[in-house]
């Protein structure tokens, strides 16, 4: 399961321009350009500038901690799900 930093970002992006009523401008990746602050991105949005630092989603809470020591229950759960979905699409 991937992380999608970037388009986590990009979706909260989008809802702050309609929030506030205008588009995102000088758009920047302060990590990128080596910057010392671990800011992944900041734009400007109207009059505020809005800062990102490692936008993600977990599928449930502590997702990203457990990741790297159990990867392989991770993919259990995916595979148990799965099935799950096909049973309920398949029963209709």
């Amino acid at each position: 399961m991937a992380f999608h930093e970037g388009k986590v970002c990009d979706a909260v992006i989008r809802v702050l321009e309609a929030r506030e009523g205008h588009s995102r401008r000088d758009v920047r990746s302060p990590e990128q350009d080596g910057h010392p602050a671990p800011i992944e991105l900041t734009c400007w949005i109207g009059e505020r500038l809005f800062p990102f630092e490692h936008t993600g989603i977990e599928p449930f809470t502590g997702y990203a901690k457990l990741k790297p020591r159990h990867k392989g229950i991770s993919i259990r759960i995916q595979r148990w799900g799965q099935k799950r979905s096909a049973r309920r699409f398949c029963s209709r």
